[in-house]
């Protein structure tokens, strides 16, 4: 066993003897077609132009050659004053009688408090502007409006 265990690592320290001695090879010297080197101030950078085509001509989405949607009629967007006549509900009171809190759209106010609300129409802004007994005075763009608790 012990002849064994010596062979072993006598072989094992010969391998790793030759492989750790350098080798006698030297890279070849280079060659005067690839010396060339770029310097990187004398060449702009290229810059990336992205752009979605307003028509066929223009170019088409690669995934889906042969859809038309990216050349559909954009609409306008939204103004900000258009979401008055949107449905704002008064979900209920809650809290103490000195601190009161309204719950609008279920989103929880105090007064003065303001908020983006979510609504059938989009995001609005609402300031709760005063809580009495079963109504809620509100502000929405500019506009108040009374809100009456419709209760179950």
């Amino acid at each position: 066993m012990k002849t064994l265990l010596s062979t072993l690592a006598c072989s094992s320290a010969l391998l790793l003897a030759t492989e750790a001695a350098p080798t006698d090879k030297t890279p070849a010297p280079a060659t005067t077609e690839t010396r060339k080197t770029i310097n990187p101030a004398s060449q702009p950078v290229p810059k990336s132009a992205f752009g979605v085509p307003t028509k066929p001509t223009d170019g088409h989405d690669p995934f889906f050659p042969t859809s038309d949607r990216m050349f559909a009629i954009k609409t306008a967007p939204k103004t900000a004053n258009t979401p008055v006549n949107t449905a704002i509900v008064f979900n209920g009171i809650s809290g103490s009688k000195d601190h009161q809190l309204a719950m609008i759209n279920g989103h929880t106010f105090a007064e003065g408090e303001e908020a983006p609300v979510n609504t059938s129409a989009g995001r609005i802004h609402v300031l709760l502007v005063a809580i009495k007994d079963d109504r809620a005075v509100v502000e929405i763009a500019g506009e108040r409006r009374e809100l009456t608790f419709q209760g179950r």
